[in-house]
């Protein structure tokens, strides 16, 4: 469609907050061979992530969080965790589904028990034998995420 009133949509993002390489690199390999529709957006620290959340929230798809955050370059920087991206919004209102890929259970806990309280669809995925989960169990679940979204 062209002319006036025309308008093209941009397909939402998915956004991930991970620290480790090699789970990054699995999943820019998963999201690039299976959901390479969606631009992905990729932080390992949380507070950056709230201040890109608080930039572009309408363009989010789909958001995965990971806990324990720890500086892949090695320096002392206080990254945050997860659960402080999970506090952020909680204040907001719910406008796609969160997926929790922590191996931190207690952490998955109350970021899930807090981010359900405020209204938002929350699931967990567990990390387990090395990066397999990632095109398992993960990719599965970000498909039925998206196509429920879509």
């Amino acid at each position: 469609m062209t002319g006036q009133g025309a308008s093209f949509l941009r397909p939402r993002t998915i956004v991930i907050l991970e620290d480790d390489a090699r789970r990054i690199a699995a999943m820019r390999e998963v999201l690039t061979a299976g959901f390479a529709d969606h631009p992905l957006f990729l932080l390992w620290d949380a507070p950056r992530m709230i201040a890109w959340l608080r930039l572009h929230l309408a363009e989010v798809a789909l958001l995965s969080l990971d806990n324990d955050l720890i500086d892949p370059d090695g320096v002392s920087v206080d990254l945050g965790e997860g659960r402080d991206v999970a506090d952020y919004l909680t204040g907001l209102s719910p406008s796609f589904p969160v997926v929790l890929h922590t191996s931190n259970s207690g952490a998955a806990s109350t970021m899930a028990e807090a981010l359900r309280e405020g209204g938002w669809s929350v699931s967990r995925v567990v990390p387990m034998n090395d990066i397999e989960w990632i095109p398992g169990p993960w990719a599965r679940r970000l498909g039925q995420l998206l196509r429920r979204e879509g």
